[in-house]
């Protein structure tokens, strides 16, 4: 059996981009897809912050559906309908707080467009892999979580429920999704993904079920890991939730989906070293003791455990000190 420990905190933040041409405050861009093929879409990068040169920025990924499709730059005008590049394009600047660390985060958006159906999720893996994740951007790896509606909301449970893909995807936002059934739910549950869904009720919307059966999936697999929202509208009324007045009581706290986005974020880059980790095997039980270097960000460790090395389980949540210093820890793991 295989053992790990995580600890919570989080990271800071950035970007710098050129653009000749923009739209909706977002810049216009031919991306390359791999093979020489190039489709267009709509890039956001924050403003750089001479206070900040070394920020890093949170990524979002937009698919949209199959009413925004195109292939020609002038097509880009029905992207900005829904969505991220929608809330972008009436000024919003995309700064939202971290509801686990207080501090102020800024995203980057970004939304490729497809000639039929929502973009592939091989184009965008190839995007980000290839252009986001490398110099000059400087998104941050822990942060990059994908949404998207109708045939968009198709290809983000796609991305999230595929192998070599979801890898990247800290959360997702589905909305109506289109396609499915996604009951197959492995994927998201080995990697922590968690997903809170929107879908109309109204009228005859097929998709709710595609929702509300992805979202009992995960559930049943890992409690609490999908949350799920339906409201009395047909197939559309998207931009209501994409709106950061939108908000829900989520642990406590008030949200918006950006906010929860942030409050969902990877924990594999730490706040705190652990500086050494040990399992002793007993009989009927494993003594687990760690040592970690702390700071005023730490929150709290998860011990999880493993028989395969790739699906984990939380066993036990250990409460920091929420101190800066070096602090022990040992508790006893039953099978």
């Amino acid at each position: 059996m295989k053992i790990q420990i995580l600890g919570l905190a989080f990271t800071c933040l950035v970007l710098n981009a050129k653009s000749q041409t923009t739209l909706g405050n977002q810049q216009v861009m031919q991306f390359d897809i791999g093979g020489g093929t190039k489709v267009w879409g709509l890039l956001y990068v924050p403003p750089a912050d001479p206070a900040n040169p070394t920020e890093t920025f949170p990524l979002v990924i937009f698919n949209h559906g199959s009413g925004e499709i195109g292939s020609t730059q002038a097509d880009l005008s029905k992207l900005i309908r829904w969505g991220t590049p929608w809330l972008i394009s009436t000024g919003n600047k995309m700064e939202f707080i971290d509801p686990r660390t207080g501090v102020k985060r800024r995203f980057m958006s970004l939304a490729l467009q497809a000639s039929s159906w929502s973009p592939r999720i091989s184009w965008t893996k190839y995007v980000t892999q290839n252009l986001l994740f490398k110099a000059p951007y400087r998104v941050d790896r822990n942060e990059v979580y994908v949404t998207g509606l109708s045939a968009g909301g198709d290809e983000t449970l796609q991305y999230v429920t595929t192998d070599g893909y979801a890898q990247d995807i800290a959360a997702t936002v589905p909305m109506s999704p289109a396609g499915g059934p996604f009951t197959n739910v492995v994927v998201p549950v080995a990697l922590g993904i968690r997903s809170w869904g929107f879908a109309g009720t109204a009228g005859d919307n097929p998709y709710l079920g595609t929702l509300t059966d992805f979202t009992n999936s995960l559930n049943s697999a890992a409690p609490g890991y999908a949350r799920m929202t339906t409201y009395n509208c047909g197939h559309g009324c998207w931009n209501d939730h994409y709106n950061p007045s939108y908000r829900e009581t989520i642990d406590g706290k008030s949200m918006n989906i950006y906010e929860w986005m942030l409050y969902n974020a990877k924990l594999s880059l730490l706040a705190v070293d652990i500086i050494s980790a040990v399992v002793q095997h007993f009989t009927d039980y494993d003594k687990i003791s760690w040592s970690g270097k702390e700071d005023l960000t730490t929150d709290y460790y998860e011990v999880q455990v493993s028989e395969d090395g790739k699906a984990w389980n939380t066993v036990q949540t250990v409460q920091s000190h929420e101190e800066v210093g070096t602090f022990d820890y040992t508790i006893n793991y039953s099978w």
